[in-house]
């Protein structure tokens, strides 16, 4: 199924927004899982970036959102594992 580009864009917000609500999800036993939200200026540029695209591939935001997962993932294991 085709979402098109919003759909694509409106997907790729819900996602990210997920992410970044699972470690306020856990705050509250384990207060040091909120270093992950130190990545959240990464996400924002990256979001920046796919919405300032006009209709078209986002295949060239790939890049940008590999290391923003990566970032926001080994931060939230870290803090996890210290907890």
């Amino acid at each position: 199924m085709r979402l098109g580009h919003q759909g694509a864009l409106a997907e790729y917000q819900l996602l990210l927004a997920a992410a970044y609500l699972v470690p306020l999800c856990l705050a509250p036993g384990r207060p040091v899982v909120l270093f992950s939200l130190a990545t959240a200026p990464l996400a924002w540029r990256t979001l920046d970036g796919c919405a300032a695209r006009p209709v078209g591939p986002l295949n060239p935001l790939l890049g940008a959102t590999a290391r923003l997962t990566f970032l926001h993932s080994a931060v939230l294991a870290a803090s996890l594992a210290v907890s």
